[in-house]
């Protein structure tokens, strides 16, 4: 339930940087740092979790 919520929090904070890379005069920069940065969350959160593997 963590890696959920701290995935959630962390796609709506993607979301408002995005908005702030001005999509509408670079509209390709702005959709492939957002878009890089969504895939890298996914596979940290897949493969590590948010806070970690307990040991």
């Amino acid at each position: 339930m963590v890696n959920v919520v701290a995935g959630w929090g962390m796609a709506n904070l993607a979301g408002l940087l995005l908005l702030a890379g001005e999509p509408a005069r670079f509209p390709g920069p702005t959709w492939a740092a957002a878009s890089f940065g969504v895939l890298a969350i996914a596979l940290f959160h897949t493969r590590i979790g948010a806070f970690g593997r307990r040991a």
